[in-house]
């Protein structure tokens, strides 16, 4: 028991100290569209595990979205206008890649008060009514020094 409990506080050390070096990018924030946009030659790879826990299966109460392995990294070499693009394997699936993409302008980039805005798309895959979903987004986001960012935006499927 001793041994397990050591093992557990090492665990946590490790934890503890590897925050300084590991940390969220801006695209994975948050799980939903964003105008957030990786910075130019910037890679970001991506795990994003789902899973049910003690459950048996699809018939008996259990469900699970696949597993999703992306890599995205930004592609424009401007300082203002960003984008990025990208790829992820979502397992099991028959037709597991899918592509993505999205350009940003940051807030303030015509006038103090212009938002920040972005266009992309998502779930682009290569085959016809299996993994083709075509989400396509337009959002803008808004500082408020009271409330924070608030996003608002188009969703297309």
């Amino acid at each position: 028991m001793k041994s397990f409990l050591n093992f557990i506080t090492l665990i946590i050390v490790f934890i503890s100290i590897s925050n300084k070096w590991v940390y969220a990018t801006p695209s994975t924030i948050i799980w939903v569209p964003s105008t957030d946009v990786q910075a130019f030659g910037t890679f970001h790879l991506g795990i994003d595990n789902y899973f049910t826990i003690f459950r048996k299966g699809i018939g008996e109460g259990g469900a699970a979205y696949p597993t999703d392995l992306g890599l995205t990294v930004g592609v424009s070499p401007l300082s203002a206008v960003k984008a990025e693009v990208g790829i992820d394997l979502f397992e099991p699936q028959t037709f597991p890649w899918v592509f993505n993409g999205k350009i940003g302008l940051p807030e303030g980039y015509f006038r103090d008060w212009f938002p920040a805005l972005a266009f992309g798309g998502c779930y682009f895959g290569a085959k016809e009514k299996s993994n083709r979903h075509k989400h396509v987004i337009c959002v803008d986001c808004k500082n408020i020094s009271t409330s924070g960012t608030n996003f608002y935006g188009i969703l297309q499927r």
